[in-house]
């Protein structure tokens, strides 16, 4: 008999004790460091999203905000209040909306419509007039479970740009 068939013999005369007292032991010896490992590059993932210019936010495959850096929430005058309990993107649009934050009408476009229109939908970005004259520009990446990477970079100065080379043009 060989060594490997003495192992699965000896596995099956386990009892349902001994082998949850294996299994314990077992992750008990591997989950100490692992679960340390796992820890730190938690840390270092948060530390580094936060160290970010730009506004970065993470929705899960629900569109339910999962996590996002300072820069996003003061970007749209987000407080602490307004993120807990996981809101959903529609949550925060309206939110948006109903505050004032983002305007609502460039163009003829309806833009709170138009940004839920291409939320998450991966293509090239949407620049975003907000009331207090700034804008922003949106990102959206799927990620391999269906949630939604959303950056947001401050283009202020770049349309302020444009539009003074339109002037000089016209």
């Amino acid at each position: 008999m060989t060594e490997i068939e003495q192992r699965r013999q000896a596995y099956q005369r386990m009892t349902k004790a001994e082998l949850l007292e294996t299994l314990l032991a077992l992750e008990d010896s591997v989950a100490p460091g692992t679960k340390l490992a796992a820890g730190n590059a938690e840390v270092q993932m948060t530390d580094a999203v936060e160290c970010i210019s730009q506004g970065f936010c993470i929705y899960d495959k629900n569109d339910r905000l999962v996590h996002c850096n300072q820069n996003f929430k003061e970007m749209f005058g987000y407080s602490d209040s307004d993120i807990d309990g996981f809101p959903t993107f529609s949550d925060l649009l309206a939110l948006d909306a109903d505050r004032g934050t983002i305007v609502r009408d460039a163009d003829g476009m309806d833009i709170p419509r138009l940004r839920l229109a291409q939320f998450g939908d991966g293509g090239d970005y949407l620049d975003l007039p907000l009331t207090d004259g700034r804008w922003l520009r949106i990102r959206d990446r799927q990620t391999t479970d269906g949630g939604t990477v959303s950056i947001h970079t401050d283009v202020t100065a770049q349309k302020k740009t444009e539009r003074d080379l339109a002037e000089k043009e016209a």
